[in-house]
């Protein structure tokens, strides 16, 4: 009888400590990425530098030297507004890893899962 309650609590402790290191591991990887986030925004500010490669003028020859900076521009413009959303849904994924892994941990505690 008491080879089988054993075994019964070496399984609950085995899944109490993968659900633990789960949680862990996701609470990290939040944190991993927000601290990247941050380093890159505030610290190595070169890192998320945006350089646009000036493209070759077009052999379209209806089309003047003005309008052609013009979609130079327009394009920067763009990489740009892509580079702040960029950062955005990486900072949301972020903060998704880390609720969930905090939700977990709680939820462990309190012997719901």
């Amino acid at each position: 009888m008491g080879s089988s309650e054993e075994k019964s609590l070496l399984v609950k402790n085995i899944y109490l400590y993968t659900v633990r290191l789960i949680a862990l591991i996701l609470i990290v990887i939040g944190m991993v990425i927000i601290l990247n986030i941050f380093l890159k925004k505030f610290i190595f500010k070169e890192a998320e530098k945006i350089i646009i490669y000036p493209a070759p003028k077009p052999l379209d020859l209806t089309i003047s030297e003005e309008e052609w900076k013009k979609q130079q521009e327009t394009q920067l413009q763009y990489e740009k507004e892509q580079k702040v959303i960029n950062q955005q849904k990486s900072m949301a994924n972020a903060i998704s890893f880390i609720v969930v892994g905090l939700i977990i941990l709680i939820l462990q505690r309190k012997k719901i899962i």
